[in-house]
């Protein structure tokens, strides 16, 4: 890939590469998840409650340090623990499911993002039928849960596309509908 020098450091200053470090050190999943929960999470600069029993919030979605009440942040630093959130979270998500780095980025953003939030973590069940490569019986289990029941009911309705994202991504690449899948010995 020959990036120009212009999107290099904007990479750079994202990820807080220093000009010496090599972009390709940030893989694309990082990069797209970034997008991608900015405008799934929108931005808050001050602490906030997302519904009634919930943690404090700031920013896109930080629920961390930095979400004390009566806090405000500026859209950099927000943008700048965002890129945090994500990094402190790879070790762990690939941990969960050592295959990670293999799969493609189309599946890596939803898993990411639904370990994000908290919902991969959450179902057990989907996560070994993940790393038996049972990919479209994890889909199916992913979704049969209580969180994605009832999220119109408590008020939480926009994780259910979040969550049907990351469903359908598992379904298409269980089904050999990606060609990345055979990067993996035994699916198709």
């Amino acid at each position: 890939m020959n990036l120009d020098s212009a999107k290099i450091r904007e990479i750079e200053e994202l990820f807080g590469q220093k000009p010496e470090s090599p972009v390709r050190d940030v893989p694309m999943w990082q990069n797209e998840l970034f997008d991608q929960l900015k405008e799934e999470e929108g931005l808050r600069n001050e602490t906030y409650t997302p519904t009634r029993g919930d943690v404090p919030t700031i920013g896109y979605g930080h629920t961390g340090e930095h979400a004390k009440p009566g806090a405000y942040i500026s859209d950099k630093e927000a943008e700048g623990i965002l890129k945090k959130d994500i990094q402190v979270r790879e070790k762990p998500i690939k941990k969960l499911l050592p295959e990670f780095d293999v799969y493609p980025t189309e599946l890596q953003v939803p898993l990411a993002s639904s370990y994000f939030r908290g919902s991969l973590g959450g179902s057990p069940k989907t996560v070994q039928l993940i790393n038996e490569r049972k990919y479209s019986e994890a889909a199916d289990e992913f979704l049969d849960n209580d969180e994605y029941r009832n999220a119109k009911a408590r008020g939480r309705a926009g994780i259910r596309p979040r969550m049907e994202r990351t469903s359908n991504a598992l379904r298409k690449f269980g089904t050999g509908q990606h060609p990345s899948n055979n990067l993996i010995p035994g699916t198709n």
